[in-house]
């Protein structure tokens, strides 16, 4: 499945920059985020839908973020993301 294309999340900037300063977050692009080296999270959209794809220590999670979000559905957003960064670095090896 494609990824989603960079000005498809631009009404998340607030959202992505604080993402972008979690420790060892590398932004390797608008929407395409590595722990160090490790993949970690990514946009998509089918049809009227977007999500991320965040990764965790057992696989990919999808977290819905619906295109013109409320401030309310980014706060949930980031909330969720941080609580699956927190774990993904807490049970994954993403010491390369």
């Amino acid at each position: 499945m494609a990824r989603i294309a960079p000005d498809k999340v631009k009404d998340l900037e607030k959202e992505l920059s604080t993402i972008a300063k979690f420790e060892n977050m590398n932004r390797k692009s608008e929407a395409t985020f590595y722990v160090k080296s490790k993949p970690f999270l990514h946009f998509h959209e089918k049809e009227d839908r977007r999500w991320a794809d965040v990764k965790t220590a057992t696989g990919w999670k999808e977290v819905p973020i619906p295109f013109d979000a409320k401030a309310s559905d980014r706060a949930v957003f980031l909330k969720t993301v941080s609580k699956l960064y927190r774990d993904f670095v807490g049970k994954s090896d993403v010491t390369s």
